[in-house]
């Protein structure tokens, strides 16, 4: 009996959702006052050449949102590759004006450069702001893929050496 007991509870752990998504971090030194809940990519993981789907859900807030900016930066071996500004309201999909306590989520999408290899790490930081003072940041890391390639450590460390060298831009 025991041991039906073991197996059934062990089939209803695996059943319930485990908040899918996409393992994040809150940002060093910022209070996350929209209360991020989860990240979701798509694909996951990003794909070298391919649009990203990044999708942000959060609440309950701890303040109201009616405008501001979201920013992303995708950061590649400390570079800071680019830096993207869109309107939180309009570009990145937040339903505003968004009362305190509410449940939200906004997104984007954007491409991912086909000259990234497979394997290289990169790290997504997304900030929100209300035009005076930050909101929230999280900050996701993420391994590229690429169809048809595998990771190759001599490829992704000449990808490194020319661009912290110079030798290449990817925007």
């Amino acid at each position: 009996m025991k041991g039906h007991l073991a197996l059934v509870a062990l089939l209803l752990a695996c059943s319930v959702p485990t908040g899918q998504g996409h393992p994040f971090t809150v940002c060093g030194g910022v209070s996350d006052q929209l209360t991020v809940s989860a990240v979701t990519l798509n694909p996951d993981p990003p794909q070298a050449g391919e649009n990203l789907g990044v999708n942000l859900t959060g609440g309950p807030t701890e303040v109201a949102v009616t405008g501001g900016n979201t920013t992303v930066e995708i950061i590649l071996f400390g570079h800071t590759l680019y830096t993207l500004h869109y309107s939180t309201c309009k570009d990145f999909g937040v339903a505003c004006p968004l009362s305190k306590g509410s449940k939200w989520d906004g997104g984007l999408v954007y491409p991912i450069p086909s000259i990234c290899p497979a394997g290289v790490k990169a790290t997504v930081k997304i900030t929100i702001s209300d035009g005076s003072s930050v909101l929230s940041c999280v900050s996701v890391d993420v391994t590229v893929a690429k169809k048809g390639q595998v990771v190759d450590e001599k490829i992704i460390e000449d990808f490194r050496r020319r661009l912290d060298d110079g030798e290449m831009e990817l925007n």
